[in-house]
This record gives C-alpha cells, structure tokens and sequence, in this order.
C-alpha cells in the first residue's frame, strides 16, 4: 500500500473534485524524499469515460523523480478498475489509485493471471489464497 501524505491525499481529492464532468488524471512521484503529486491533462478522446496521461507528462514526472503511482478517477461512481484499466495497470506495473465517491482506493500492480510464470512463493495458487486469507489481496482485479 502506498502512504500517502495528507497534502496529496487532499490534492487528489480536490483534483478529481474539480475536474468533476471528466477523468482527472495524475502521477504520485517521488522527488527525492519529497511525495508530490502531480496533475496530469487527460488527452483521451473521450475524458468523460476514459482517461490517457499527456506523454509531455509522463516525461515531466519522470524527469522530476519516481513515479510511483497512476491516479484517475470515475466520476460517475464505481470504485472497481474497468477492463481497460485493468489491462492498462497490468503492463504500466505501478500501483493504481482510483478516486470514486469521494475515497481514494488503492490497486497495487499486478500481473495477469494467464501467461503469469510459476513462481513459488510468488505467483502461486497457494500464496495467492494465502494473501487473501490474510487481507493483503492485491485488489480485485487480480
């Protein structure tokens, strides 16, 4: 899980807040020891129903430390990642924090199942069960 400061926390919140009608967008980065959060331009064809980071962005964040995680959100409600999210977070390997309805929830990267390499201890049948028994399940879209 990703510890957010309070000052990110509440600028993601005012972020997706304000940008209310479409997906807001950002990358949590590292800066340093410094946690920032920055406001990425959504450039998808359709923001109100999807969301695409600005490449000038990525480069930016990236340049300026770290990047950390992804943050979108749904603003018409459904804290759960769609399948086109799903397929996006499973090759961007970074944790996901998704706003939607008003919490921040937070998916920590994970790979498909199909295609997955057997690694015992890892990506295992046995520690997958194992990591839900004990509530350290990566989200539901493992």
């Amino acid at each position: 899980m990703i510890k957010m400061t309070k000052k990110n926390r509440a600028e993601i919140l005012e972020h997706a807040a304000a940008d209310a009608l479409n997906e807001a967008c950002g990358l949590l980065v590292m800066a340093g020891r410094k946690q920032v959060y920055l406001e990425c331009d959504n450039v998808a064809a359709a923001p109100h129903e999807t969301f695409e980071i600005d490449a000038y962005d990525w480069m930016s964040a990236a340049d300026s430390g770290e990047i950390v995680a992804v943050v979108h959100s749904h603003p018409m409600g459904g804290h759960y990642l769609s399948g086109a999210d799903r397929q996006t977070h499973a090759r961007s390997d970074l944790p996901w924090l998704l706003v939607a309805e008003g919490e921040i929830h937070q998916y920590r990267a994970c790979p498909h199942l199909r295609g997955r390499v057997f690694d015992y201890g890892k990506a295992d049948c046995g520690t997958r069960s194992e990591e839900r028994r004990v509530g350290k399940e990566c989200s539901s879209a493992c």
